[in-house]
C-alpha cells in the first residue's frame, strides 16, 4: 500500500488529452513502460505523507470560494536530474500563480504531517510530470528527443484544487474536487 496525498490541480480537458496523447506516443516510440495506470494529469502545489483531512477540505474549498479561474502557460521540457530522473513541462511562475501557491502553502501548514520541502515557496517548481517511473539509460535519449519536437507552450485554465489520496492499494486513489468560485 502506499500512501499518497497532496494536494493539486487537475489539467484542462484539451491539455489532459495532449498529455496522454504524449505519454502514449512515448510508450510506443520509446522503451519506456509509461505512467502509472493511477495518474491523471496534473501539478502539484503541496505533498505531504498525510494531512488532517476534514481540516484539509475545508481549508482547500475556502480558498477556492476566494480564487477565479486563471491561466498559467508551459515553457518546454526539463529534468529533475537524479538516481531516477523525472522528465517534466515546466510551468511559468505568473502572479496568480504565486499568489494562490502562498496561500496554500501558508494555510496547509499545520494540517499535513511530513509535508515535502520540495513545495516550499522558495523551492517549489511547478511542472506537470511526463515520464518518472521506468526511465532509464536506454530511455531517457528517446523520450528527450521526442519531446524536443513537441510545441509545449500551452495555455491551461486553473480552475481546481483536488485533494488526492488517502491510503490507496490496488483501487484509484480519491480525488476531491473543489472549483474555483471566487
Amino acid at each position: 500500500m502506499n500512501n499518497l496525498v497532496g494536494v493539486v490541480s487537475l489539467l484542462d480537458s484539451k491539455h489532459d488529452a495532449q498529455v496522454r496523447r504524449i505519454w502514449e506516443a512515448l510508450k510506443t516510440e520509446c522503451t519506456w513502460i509509461g505512467p502509472n495506470p493511477k495518474d491523471v494529469p496534473h501539478f502539484s502545489w503541496h505533498v505531504a505523507e498525510s494531512y488532517d483531512e476534514e481540516h484539509l477540505a475545508g481549508t482547500l474549498l475556502e480558498i477556492c470560494s476566494r480564487w477565479k479561474p486563471f491561466v498559467v502557460q508551459t515553457a518546454g521540457i526539463g529534468i529533475f536530474a537524479a538516481e531516477k530522473p523525472v522528465i517534466y513541462i515546466a510551468l511559468v511562475k505568473n502572479q496568480p500563480l504565486i499568489q494562490l501557491h502562498h496561500m496554500v502553502w501558508e494555510r496547509l501548514q499545520g494540517l499535513g504531517q511530513g509535508v515535502s520541502p520540495y513545495y516550499a515557496p522558495d523551492a517549489w517548481m511547478p511542472h506537470i510530470t511526463i515520464a518518472y517511473e521506468g526511465v532509464d539509460p536506454q530511455s531517457i535519449g528517446c523520450l528527450i528527443q521526442e519531446l524536443a519536437f513537441e510545441t509545449l507552450r500551452w495555455d491551461i485554465m486553473v480552475d481546481n484544487l483536488i485533494m488526492v489520496g488517502r491510503t490507496v492499494d490496488a483501487d484509484q486513489p480519491p480525488l476531491i474536487r473543489f472549483s474555483f468560485t471566487g
